[in-house]
């Protein structure tokens, strides 16, 4: 398909989901890269298992606009049939399924044919597709006596990978492998996708779950994950656990050794195009990320980079002083300063003066760990924005009400005082302009 045609087609499929500025600038970003260099997709059993169709047309949509993923799959919940019908099922340790020369056996079967399930799926959807064999993950034995022949990824054989995705066939990857002597090995579907993930350097990396991302105590799926900031709060505060816990260590590894600006996406099969073509997704977003700090004292800010990526951000020049004249009262700012946000007493609650992403850190995960930080340390939060401010639906999805007071719209968080509402609004929408335009 001529690539006029392509994004065209692509512009027609995604037009619901998003405006057209959003959708050319992910044509444009995908359209960079090689043919490998797309997206590394990683599908658990169960998923095949119970939403294969759902998928498969996720994945036919990518390659009918010229897109060709790498896809991962396990098979978790097949071979646990398969195992239990053959009477050869040795366990698991440790979180491995314990493989012994019968065990290997049926997983061998088992994964050629969830693979070849998967191909079918995608060409009946329109799409291409092709399983690859068990050489191109080279791996070595762990511990034989403790999990038999259990492998763990050391190096992939791309050339039939990329030959492969360049004839606009998706690759489809599963969880055997070979020794360098020829040995099949049985490979755990994260390890491959952590080791595919470091041999290709994707752009994108997509777990596809059933849930579609990773849930909070009340059963919501968390949007953004910052691992180096958020992390050990969210287990010290149970939100993290167990196997969710496990997951975010696998994912935090196989972002180890990629760019900082890696992340990994957990989203559901139906979810798949709006979170790898949308800035906000649909699922739970995963970085390893920036730390940001609370800081109370101006002396411990660098007011210079701070005013720096203020007005970078809003490509607006700061009045003289405006930053230095606030009356501060906490600041959070992410450790290379490309985050901040900074509130003020504002009674017996807090007025949020500055939120601020560099366009850099734009789909980062950083609003939302600014955000989170923010609302546990301030149970009341008021803040005003411009009319016409495009972060304020970022702004309506957080607020607990708002009040038009043109030129502002004046937003709270929190159980504001209703009986002096009205002046509370008029006393934030008189406050200073920060900019010289007369911008806050």
């Amino acid at each position: 398909m001529p690539e006029p045609t392509l994004r065209s087609a692509l512009t027609g499929l995604l037009s619901q989901i998003q405006d057209g500025k959003e959708v050319r600038a992910y044509l444009d970003r995908f359209g960079a890269a090689d043919r490998t260099g797309f997206a590394v997709i990683k599908v658990g059993g169960a998923v095949l298992a119970e939403e294969l169709e759902t998928l498969a047309a996720s994945l036919s949509l990518l390659h009918t606009v010229g897109l060709v993923p790498i896809v991962v799959h396990g098979a978790g919940p097949q071979l646990d049939a398969a195992l239990a019908e053959a009477g050869a099922d040795a366990g698991k340790k440790d979180g491995l399924r314990v493989t012994t020369p019968d065990v290997l056996r049926v997983v061998d079967k088992v994964a050629r044919r969830v693979g070849a399930d998967v191909a079918a799926a995608v060409r009946a959807h329109g799409g291409a597709a092709s399983p690859m064999p068990p050489g191109i993950v080279e791996a070595r034995l762990l511990d034989t006596d403790v999990y038999g022949l259990v492998g763990e990824p050391e190096r992939i054989d791309l050339d039939l990978i990329t030959e492969t995705a360049a004839s606009g066939a998706i690759p489809i990857i599963g969880c055997v492998g070979a020794t360098a002597s020829g040995q099949l090995v049985n490979v755990n579907a994260d390890a491959v996708a952590r080791a595919l993930c470091k041999a290709v350097r994707p752009m994108k990396i997509v777990f596809v779950t059933g849930v579609g991302g990773l849930l909070d105590s009340e059963g919501s799926v968390i949007s953004s994950i910052n691992l180096d900031a958020e992390l050990e709060t969210l287990v010290e505060r149970g939100v993290v656990h167990s196997g969710m816990r496990l997951k975010l260590e696998e994912i935090g590894k196989l972002l180890d050794p990629l760019p900082a600006s890696s992340s990994v996406s957990i989203t559901s099969p139906k979810g798949l195009v709006r979170e790898l073509f949308t800035h906000g997704g649909q699922g739970t977003l995963v970085r390893r990320g920036e730390r940001v700090a609370t800081l109370t004292e101006k002396s411990d800010l660098d007011m210079d980079r701070l005013a720096g990526l203020v007005e970078t951000a809003f490509s607006r020049r700061l009045k003289p002083g405006s930053l230095e004249a606030l009356d501060l009262r906490r600041a959070y700012v992410s450790d290379d300063y490309r985050a901040a946000a900074l509130t003020a007493s504002f009674g017996e609650a807090a007025y949020l003066d500055k939120f601020v992403i560099d366009k850099s850190a734009r789909g980062a995960g950083l609003s939302h760990v600014l955000w989170r930080m923010l609302r546990e340390d301030e149970p009341l939060l008021y803040w005003r924005s411009r009319a016409d401010n495009p972060f304020n639906a970022f702004y309506m999805e957080r607020a607990s009400g708002l009040v038009r007071a043109d030129p502002w719209v004046v937003f709270w968080a929190g159980p504001a005082p209703f009986a002096t509402l009205d002046a509370v609004v008029a006393e934030i929408a008189s406050r200073p302009a920060s900019f010289e335009d007369g911008g806050e």
